[in-house]
């Protein structure tokens, strides 16, 4: 299977962050949010993803 149009997005992730603390001392991590516009075939790639492959 190969992805077609993939997206990388990073984002920070400051859930473990605790602000109230001296020093402050924060656990943020950095994140990444992964998209593909369609899901194909091996080597079909180079072709336009069908209705169907979009739809799934």
């Amino acid at each position: 299977m190969e992805f077609t149009e993939l997206t990388v997005t990073p984002y920070t992730d400051g859930m473990a962050c605790k602000g109230e603390r001296k020093p402050h001392k924060c656990r943020a991590r950095l994140a990444w949010s992964i998209r593909a516009s369609a899901l194909v075939a091996p080597g079909t790639a180079d072709e336009k993803p069908s209705d169907a492959a979009v739809a799934a």
